[in-house]
């Protein structure tokens, strides 16, 4: 069976969310960001998201409730800071919908332009340097050549 390998990139900030106190609630929290890949969504039961992660189920059920509640501390207001839904309101077994996704997306794209910029500016320093020293060179003899 092939197996497909899912990474979800966690900023930092995470320790600075109403979360950070909670840190069981974190733990899962970044469990499912993992779980939904580059989607939006968890087609996993809670019982399915505990056998996965290797995590209690009644921990996975607290932090579900948790991330499914408002949060009035919450640094966005929308969902009233609410972090996950059901697909299904009358069938919680279907899974679960990250509601801030498209914000974690955003970030990590923005995330992903900076650091390739970055990269792009070490590269072109290094071929100038490279380009200066061989001009060096060019103009005189350099014993031991």
């Amino acid at each position: 069976m092939a197996r497909y390998e899912r990474y979800a990139t966690i900023y930092q900030d995470v320790f600075d969310s109403s979360l950070s106190w909670m840190p069981e609630v974190r733990w899962v929290w970044q469990d499912l960001l993992v779980l939904a890949g580059y989607g939006d969504t968890i087609n996993m039961s809670r019982r399915d998201i505990a056998y996965r992660t290797k995590v209690e189920l009644d921990v996975v059920s607290r932090a579900i409730d948790v991330l499914l509640a408002p949060d009035p501390e919450s640094r966005s207001k929308e969902f009233e800071g609410r972090r996950l839904e059901p697909i299904d309101p009358e069938n919680e077994s279907a899974g679960f919908r990250l509601l801030t996704r498209e914000m974690h997306t955003r970030q990590s794209v923005e995330e992903r332009r900076r650091l390739k910029a970055q990269y792009q500016r070490t590269f072109r320093a290094k071929r100038r340097a490279e380009r200066e020293v061989e001009t060096m060179k060019v103009g005189r003899i350099v014993v031991g050549e």
